[in-house]
């Protein structure tokens, strides 16, 4: 009786160290839910991804453009106005830059970005549109041979591109047509200029340009 008594308490001991190793394992795994939540992680993971983009600011991105919005102040432009093919944009802003620049330095003016061009309408391959090319300067300083050209700062659409200045007409179009496909409006004027503000003055090949839209 007494070697009986024995073998049932070694037994509810082996018992309840089972139990206590069982609630130890299920608390650290989380419970049974952790199957539950590997099933579902590709869902999660998708939510959180994109709970993440949207505090980075991405709005859409493909294998030739990322956009994401940005904020910029407003800006004083000094350049020229032109009513050519935008194609002939890198032609431009070459020979924009290099008189703008001489004339900020005379003047003691202050840079306050890269240079840009300025249109009032989605540009294309066919036809003549107005281009407005200019360096943001921090004042303006009377001139005959420059005019002055103010933007309005606030939220934009950025996108970052693989492509020169002046030749990304096609993915203008398709980048606008996207922002148009997820409920954004296109308002003018939008805003081009390279990745790379130390290369303003175009003495290097510049593989990269931003494609900037007001967010309305």
């Amino acid at each position: 009786m007494k070697r009986f008594s024995n073998s049932l308490w070694l037994a509810l001991g082996l018992l309840a160290l089972l139990l206590i190793f069982g609630v130890y394992y299920y608390v650290k795994n989380d419970g049974f839910n952790s199957n539950v939540s590997s099933a579902n992680s590709p869902q999660e993971n998708q939510i959180d991804t994109a709970g993440m983009m949207q505090k980075e600011g991405l709005v859409l991105s493909d294998a030739d453009y990322v956009i994401q919005q940005t904020e910029k102040p407003d800006l004083l432009l000094l350049g020229k106005s032109y009513k050519t093919k935008y194609t002939s944009l890198s032609t431009l802003v070459a020979g924009t830059s290099r008189p703008v620049l001489e004339f900020i330095n005379a003047n003691q003016l202050i840079l306050k970005g890269s240079i840009m061009s300025v249109y009032n309408q989605i540009p294309n391959e066919d036809g003549d549109m107005e281009i407005f090319v200019g360096i943001p300067v921090n004042k303006k300083i009377n001139t005959t041979e420059f005019e002055y050209k103010t933007i309005k700062g606030g939220k934009f659409h950025k996108a970052t591109i693989n492509s020169e200045m002046g030749k990304a007409a096609k993915i203008w179009k398709v980048v606008s047509g996207q922002l148009i496909q997820n409920g954004q409006k296109i308002t003018f004027p939008i805003f081009e200029y390279p990745s790379d503000s130390r290369n303003s003055e175009m003495t290097t090949v510049i593989s990269q340009s931003n494609l900037l839209i007001p967010v309305k």
